[in-house]
């Protein structure tokens, strides 16, 4: 029988599911948000040339401003390493407690304590756990059974990492 103590999720992230969680992540940072910015001031810029009749230079920082707006090399750049790395698209068990984090899987069997994970994020569709330098795991939202288990799991990553 199962402790009740434990939170238990089964799930297989997407690409998507990366790309998404670091986009999130990435908006809610300073750096995100003076990439709006810049994407703004490169758009004006834009327009500013086609004004001009530029019409060759304004239309290249038009087409620009959407890429960093949406930090696209990034995103592509994170897709397509998931694509190609089978393991981080495999279906997951995943138990959490106080002790840590135990997960299961094809060719996948790790016991992780709370002293691993350095830093938490919440995005709408996920959980995201940051250990070293621009490394994380992602943990979705749909694979929690409930609101319950949602609200339990961000309780206890506040207690144990901190602020998420």
């Amino acid at each position: 029988m199962a402790d009740k103590r434990n939170i238990t999720i089964h799930y297989q992230n997407t690409p998507m599911d990366y790309v998404l969680a670091h986009r999130a992540f990435y908006n809610s940072t300073t750096r995100g948000k003076a990439n709006k910015v810049i994407a703004l001031i490169v758009l004006i810029e834009g327009l500013w040339l086609l004004y001009g009749h530029e019409l060759l230079w304004g239309i290249l920082l038009i087409a620009l401003a959407p890429i960093v707006w949406f930090s696209a090399v990034t995103g592509v750049r994170l897709f397509l390493f998931t694509k190609s790395n089978p393991k981080s698209l495999r279906p997951v068990d995943a138990v959490f407690n106080d002790s840590g984090v135990r997960m299961t899987g094809p060719s996948l069997d790790s016991s992780v304590g709370w002293k691993y994970w350095n830093k938490s994020f919440e995005s709408k569709r996920a959980f995201i756990l940051f250990f070293g330098k621009g490394r994380f795991h992602v943990f979705p939202k749909r694979a929690f059974t409930g609101e319950a288990d949602i609200t339990r799991f961000r309780s206890l990553v506040k207690r144990k990492i901190g602020k998420i």
